[in-house]
């Protein structure tokens, strides 16, 4: 948040040392790039995992429904919304 409310500066004193420095290359220099890759890597696979379950959940609701199951059964066993198995 400093560098965000201070960009301009921080930019100003990079420009001024010695050695160019992008605040890019800083961020990454203390570490912050690889956090926030590795926050956005484990969203990213909790969320497709979460999209697979829900898949699985449709594929076994639509298997169920077709050998005759009610939609109350099939909603017991996939936890899915009652709409969602209605649109099956």
């Amino acid at each position: 948040m400093i560098v965000r409310a201070n960009t301009g500066t921080v930019e100003e004193v990079i420009q001024m040392s010695d050695v160019p420095l992008s605040i890019a290359k800083v961020l990454e220099e203390v570490g912050w790039t690889a956090q926030w890759e590795a926050r956005g890597r484990a969203e990213g696979e909790a969320r497709g995992e979460e999209i697979g379950q829900r898949k699985k959940g449709i594929e076994i609701a639509r298997n169920a429904l077709a050998e005759g199951a009610t939609l109350e059964f099939v909603r017991k066993i996939t936890g899915l919304p009652s709409e969602v198995i209605a649109t099956l």
